[in-house]
């Protein structure tokens, strides 16, 4: 794993990179809220793929703006664009929050992406009050991040019903990410909450027809809110497939590490073929 800088909109911006530019196309990985890029490595050691890992804007050694107005979903999906070779294809990976960049992002990069996978991924909030509602709650929480510090926020986020589930991480994985949340800034994950929660981005559910691309869809069996929604999105893709994770919950692809790697690797090798254009 090495760490790469790049300047972009907004500052200077990091990277983890895995693996070399010659295996096929390069995939890159967008991790999911209080994450980080190196958040990856157990899966992306298991790929024959270059993996390139951004820590997304108010994360990690990204730029943690003071203004809220920075971290708007068109501005992180610019600077996660900004990762891609312009004349290479690739693959999108994200997980969570980084699967909702990662949808926008496949229809801002139009034919330069060959495949996309999307973990415990949801394409939005359909009713303006259901969003209204999570803007209220996210944006509390916000306020509270900024009030308490990072510390408070890592044991308040740990027992989440949805991310308890993370308890069966292997401690040897677990604990350099709960050392990495640790390590956020308070502003940057507020301004993650306000401008790139769910309640804040316009759903994509009616652009899902329209994106005609090899997909893979995760989610864990434990996950059921997420599977459902996998289902439904699945069956509005004109070339997607779902993956139930036996054993796993939200965070399938390390909470089920090699099941995910099997799954993701067979998906890649898929693409790899020769096949007629779209």
């Amino acid at each position: 794993m090495r760490q790469q800088r790049r300047e972009l909109a907004g500052g200077v911006h990091s990277a983890w990179v895995w693996g070399e530019s010659h295996v096929g196309p390069s995939i890159l990985a967008l991790h999911g809220f209080s994450g980080s890029g190196a958040d990856w490595a157990p899966l992306a050691r298991r790929l024959a793929h270059r993996v390139i890992a951004p820590d997304l804007l108010g994360h990690g050694d990204s730029p943690a703006p003071e203004s809220a107005a920075a971290y708007g979903m068109d501005a992180v999906v610019q600077q996660a664009a900004g990762w891609c070779d312009s004349t290479e294809p690739c693959i999108v990976m994200g997980y969570s929050m980084g699967g909702r960049v990662a949808l926008r992002l496949a229809r801002h990069l139009g034919e330069r992406v060959v495949g996309l996978v999307l973990i415990s991924t949801s394409p939005g909030l359909e009713r303006a009050e259901e969003r209204r509602a999570r803007a209220s709650r996210d944006h509390a929480l916000a306020d509270q991040i900024e009030a308490h510090g990072t510390a408070w926020f890592t044991e308040h986020w740990s027992r989440q019903p949805i991310i308890r589930s993370q308890a069966q991480i292997p401690e040897a994985i677990r604990r350099p990410m709960r050392e990495r949340r640790l390590a956020n800034r308070p502003r940057g994950l507020a301004g993650s909450l306000r401008g790139m929660g769910q309640g804040s981005v316009l759903p994509v559910w009616d652009d899902l027809a329209d994106l005609d691309l090899p997909t893979l869809w995760l989610t864990g069996d434990e996950d059921r809110k997420y599977t459902r929604i996998a289902e439904r999105a699945v069956a509005l893709l004109p070339r997607g497939q779902h993956t139930r994770v036996p054993g796993a919950g939200h965070c399938t692809h390390l909470e089920a590490l090699d099941p995910v790697a099997g799954a993701v690797q067979r998906f890649l090798a898929e693409q790899s073929r020769p096949h007629s254009p779209r």
